[in-house]
């Protein structure tokens, strides 16, 4: 399996706490958070990485180098930012496989990589997106589903109970072809959604996003007690 991740934010919220520093290295009891999205990868069986990289990226690339733990790893990089569409399209220049996953560099997600691309493959999908179930949540988009194909995308709002965009997407390699250079993959998917099939994997997979400083500091926690346990 092939992955494209996008480590390209600038990390503004956490610019305080993390001066200089690409958020998707922000050190996690002492390693990037990049390192345990990749550990997962890995697991997964993902054998090939290609990493949309800006702010800073010479960081990233001098720290994890072309491969990890023997997986390949790849630099798109981004003169200017592209937006998530534009980083995605890019990047898939650099791959070769029919099928390609996409995770967002700040975002942890334990789902089965296996399975949701055998579900994408199976029902003929142009995308496929990772939703979670939450609780008592305003920092999220929710999904509406018509079986497992997604029918609507609403704007974040208070939710006592909701399906979210977790993050994580499979898109076939030809599917940006004739999208524009600089775009949101968000809003192209919303603009589109009655004009290409849009399929939903549920997981209720650990889900952490580092994106503000209140999870920041969750995770440090909860790493810290699952490495814990598993001495």
């Amino acid at each position: 399996m092939e992955t494209i991740i996008l480590a390209g934010g600038l990390g503004t919220r956490l610019r305080h706490l993390l001066p200089n520093t690409p958020k998707v290295m922000a050190p996690v009891n002492g390693k990037p958070f990049l390192f345990y999205v990749l550990s997962f990868l890995k697991n997964s069986g993902v054998n090939r990485v290609v990493l949309s990289v800006g702010y800073l990226s010479e960081q990233i690339s001098e720290h994890f180098g072309d491969s990890f733990e023997g997986m390949v790893l790849e630099y798109s990089r981004e003169e200017a930012p592209l937006l998530t569409g534009g980083a995605i399209k890019k990047s898939l220049e650099l791959c070769r496989e029919e099928s390609v996953f996409v995770f967002n560099g700040d975002t942890f997600l334990g789902v089965d990589m296996q399975k949701m691309m055998g579900a994408f493959t199976r029902e003929g999908y142009q995308s496929m997106i990772a939703v979670r179930k939450m609780t008592n949540f305003d920092r999220y988009g929710t999904v509406t589903l018509e079986g497992n194909r997604i029918i609507n995308f609403k704007e974040k709002e208070f939710q006592n109970v909701g399906l979210i965009n977790a993050g994580v997407y499979l898109i076939k390699r030809e599917f940006l072809k004739k999208a524009p250079e600089v775009f949101s993959y968000e809003k192209f998917l919303t603009e589109n959604i009655n004009s290409i099939s849009i399929g939903a994997w549920e997981t209720d997979g650990y889900f952490i996003d580092i994106g503000i400083e209140e999870d920041y500091n969750r995770i440090q926690i909860e790493y810290k007690s699952m490495e814990n346990k598993n001495e």
